[in-house]
């Protein structure tokens, strides 16, 4: 969250009960991961209560994404619906906001959960920061094919695309990632610098070398 003064910072303010908004937005989350329902729903009202209705909407959307995703498929699919009718109602001062909430906070702590896509997302930039990427060579029988300029030189075409190029192959994946994730991030830790831009800058200064 980046605002351009701490005036303007709305994060900046006590809620009414004299808590950081910062603080609150990390308990929200919290509880839902350990399924405290009413302690979150507690966050959630008392940062709308501090004026902060869109930030606290705009977490328990990553909360769903973060902290339930493929474990409940149902509610990822469908929680921007959900927002969307959250904040319909809620700028329409109609009361019936807090049923969407409700139901938004109750699926979430009373499904099933899984930190699979942020420990996915994660592991793989930790590992790019650290000098990781993926060399295509090594899967050059199916990756270049007639749509790309190597697979026109290599003169593949029809045959080749159907062969190869729209192979299906299922997945048989089980890692939930968490244990590579603390392996590459306690790597960058000690650096100071965020994740997504020490891999960003990693990439970048291999791209400056190459040209």
């Amino acid at each position: 969250m980046a605002f351009s003064s701490a005036a303007a910072n709305p994060m900046s303010k006590k809620t009414p009960n004299g808590y950081s908004p910062y603080e609150l937005v990390s308990a929200m989350q919290k509880f839902i991961r350990r399924s405290m329902e009413k302690e979150a729903l507690f966050c959630f009202y008392e940062m709308e209560n501090a004026g902060l209705y869109s930030i606290a909407a705009s977490r328990l959307m990553v909360c769903v994404y973060e902290d339930c995703g493929i474990a409940n498929p149902d509610l990822v699919n469908s929680i921007n619906q959900h927002i969307e009718q959250m904040n319909k109602w809620h700028t329409a001062k109609n009361g019936a906001w807090r049923l969407v909430l409700g139901n938004i906070i109750l699926q979430a702590c009373r499904g099933k959960k899984t930190r699979i896509a942020d420990h996915f997302v994660c592991s793989v930039a930790g590992k790019m920061a650290n000098g990781w990427s993926v060399n295509l060579d090594d899967y050059e029988e199916f990756v270049f094919d007639k749509h790309t300029s190597r697979g026109k030189k290599m003169g593949r075409g029809l045959d080749h695309f159907f062969k190869e190029g729209i192979k299906l192959i299922e997945s048989t994946e089980t890692t939930d990632y968490r244990d590579e994730e603390y392996s590459e991030l306690s790597k960058v830790y000690g650096r100071g610098a965020d994740l997504w831009e020490e891999a960003a800058h990693f990439n970048q200064r291999k791209q400056h070398d190459l040209f």
